[in-house]
């Protein structure tokens, strides 16, 4: 018997897919697993910001497709480049347990601060919600795309193409990456991405084999506070075009949710931390998602497009 994972090309992709295949060879001895790497558009296009195309759905579409065409059992993705709302055809039951949600600001030059970065330095970046957030605390840093996989983005700023670049600190960290000047933004600084830092694993509906086999990989309370930043988005509409953050963690028993939307060109902002029971995390979230466009956050996100 065999099992096959789809997943991108990519050295963090790759990384990602081995641990899995590592974990489920680990719990079955007898069973054949194989790594099924896939060549996506998102891979192939690296010369345009992300919110300029169809979003991250370029990361995923010819992994699902593989799904679809019984090419792949599994498909392994980032929870923050997967799409808002599942779609027809897909089960996304089991995500891993999250180690780190935060981003990471990484600096070309030596300093003892993010903050000392020089008056109008340059930030390499596509992601609109690190643009805002970082706008927010420095309206004088400039932005300048940043694409492509990690060693690459590492390999740029070394370079001096950019005074400074954001990572997250999940794929810094599963890859072992050293560099002279890292700094760990807090939530306060900058409110993590829909998932961050989670893996989740993507089935085709009706396959329960698979689906039974895996679930052991499922960490409840990671699901849990994915599931509730995905209500937020989900709620409010949001995809990669827009200024957007949802991060919930546990406090005790209880859920601390962080979401904000914002519009990059008036720096215009909705955002708000609750607190409430585990149990109605997913609720309080959506509530909040509602919340945000009776305010107004529809007109915010609809000017980020």
């Amino acid at each position: 018997m065999r099992m096959r994972i789809a997943t991108r090309g990519s050295k963090l992709a790759m990384w990602q897919a081995h641990h899995t295949k590592a974990l489920i060879a680990e719990r079955y001895p007898e069973l054949s697993v194989e790594i099924v790497p896939i060549k996506t558009t998102g891979d192939k296009i690296v010369d345009r910001p992300l919110h300029e195309l169809a979003g991250k759905s370029l990361f995923i579409k010819e992994l699902e497709e593989a799904l679809l065409n019984d090419e792949a059992d599994l498909a392994v993705h980032c929870v923050k480049d997967y799409h808002p709302v599942t779609p027809g055809g897909f089960d996304l039951d089991v995500v891993m347990k999250r180690e780190t949600a935060a981003d990471l600001l990484l600096s070309h030059k030596p300093l003892s601060r993010w903050q000392e970065l020089p008056a109008g330095a340059v930030i390499g970046t596509t992601s609109q919600r690190r643009i805002f957030e970082l706008k927010r605390l420095r309206p004088d840093l400039q932005f300048r795309q940043l694409r492509g996989n990690i060693d690459t983005r590492l390999q740029r700023l070394q370079n001096g193409e950019y005074d400074a670049i954001v990572l997250a600190e999940s794929g810094f960290e599963r890859l072992g990456l050293k560099h002279h000047t890292v700094f760990r933004l807090s939530v306060h600084e900058m409110v993590p991405a829909v998932g961050q830092g989670a893996l989740a694993i993507e089935t085709r509906s009706g396959d329960t084999q698979t689906l039974d086999m895996i679930r052991f990989l499922n960490d409840p309370p990671t699901k849990l506070l994915v599931d509730a930043e995905r209500e937020f988005v989900r709620a409010v509409g949001g995809d990669c075009k827009s200024a957007i953050g949802s991060f919930a963690r546990y406090e005790g028993e209880q859920v601390n949710i962080n979401a904000f939307i914002g519009n990059i060109s008036s720096m215009e902002e909705l955002r708000i931390s609750e607190i409430c029971t585990a149990e109605n995390s997913g609720i309080m979230a959506a509530n909040i998602g509602k919340e945000f466009l009776a305010q107004g956050g529809a007109t915010i996100l609809a000017q980020n497009s």
